[in-house]
């Protein structure tokens, strides 16, 4: 999966580097995105994106698919202030560079 920062989509490739399809546009409704920063896969194959503009995390099916998204501008818990990556606890749970509040945060699996 590739990413540019001032791009909002994602291109994703097989494990032999052949293109397979693209997702994602610019906006700030469901499964559009705004600078998108970080992205990891889960166990099941949803892809997760750290949608920094935006303030929040983004759930997306591997068919790039919107499925969910948590998160909202803010400093308080739970609230984000420009994402910048992420990455997956070995139980699934997402850990987030939350770069403007100075603090990483923890949550748990989407639903």
């Amino acid at each position: 999966m590739i990413t540019e920062l001032k791009l909002p989509s994602f291109q994703v490739f097989d494990s032999r580097g052949r293109f397979l399809f693209n997702f994602g546009r610019k906006g700030s409704q469901d499964g559009e995105l705004m600078r998108p920063t970080g992205v990891a896969v889960g166990h099941d194959g949803n892809i997760i994106v750290a949608d920094r503009d935006n303030h929040r995390i983004q759930v997306f099916s591997s068919e790039g698919r919107f499925i969910t998204k948590f998160g909202t501008k803010g400093d308080g818990d739970g609230q984000l202030n420009d994402p910048h990556g992420l990455a997956l606890t070995p139980e699934g749970n997402i850990i987030v560079a939350d770069f403007r509040n100075n603090r990483v945060q923890l949550f748990g699996q989407p639903a």
